[in-house]
């Protein structure tokens, strides 16, 4: 499923687009060993939507831009996580691309509650940046916050051997997600 017209470009149906919120929860289990909440959201700008994964709204929602603080708890106490895909629809609404799919790993500092990012992982596919950080950025890459410059603004690609082929349909690229999520539990939450 998703099915993509442009190289790197992940297109998907109205339908599928419906039913994505499962898959996104399925791809997040191992950060919480249960399932979270999954749902789409207004996105930031006119007829765009996003994906998110949290514990629970406090409310039901559709304001712009909520998707970004929809958070969920991980296998680790004060340990949390935000993941958002925003999708953009073709004229017509039939088909949906995504511009980018966001995971990000944050302790909540307790003094000042606020969060303080560790590890990012993201993908924008539709990124015009020149290359070779065009390449690095479409796909899978991290970002390791808690360094010191300049690693944070480092883009660690994940899949530089196989993008295309991850790039080519939503279900590989939640496939390829999916196993640096797993890593993402056993290199960094396993270790706190």
């Amino acid at each position: 499923m998703g099915s993509t017209g442009n190289p790197g470009m992940i297109r998907i149906s109205e339908d599928y687009l419906k039913a994505r919120p499962r898959c996104v929860q399925r791809m997040l289990r191992p950060l919480r060993n249960r399932e979270l909440a999954c749902q789409i959201l207004p996105g930031p700008y006119g007829g765009t939507c996003a994906i998110a994964a949290h514990d629970g709204l406090e409310r039901e929602t559709y304001e712009a831009e909520a998707y970004r603080s929809c958070s969920f708890t991980t296998i680790r106490p004060g340990i949390r996580g935000r993941y958002f895909e925003l999708w953009l629809p073709d004229r017509d609404r039939k088909y949906w691309a995504l511009e980018r799919a966001y995971l990000t790993i944050y302790r909540v500092d307790i003094a000042s509650q606020e969060p303080m990012e560790m590890i990012c992982l993201h993908c924008d596919p539709l990124t015009t940046e020149d290359e070779p950080l065009r390449t690095y950025k479409r796909g899978p890459h991290l970002h390791v916050e808690v360094a010191s410059d300049p690693w944070p603004d480092c883009h660690f690609a994940m899949c530089l051997s196989s993008l295309d082929k991850v790039m080519s349909t939503s279900t590989r690229l939640t496939r390829a997600f999916g196993s640096i999520v797993q890593m993402i539990r056993s290199e960094v939450l396993t270790r706190l």
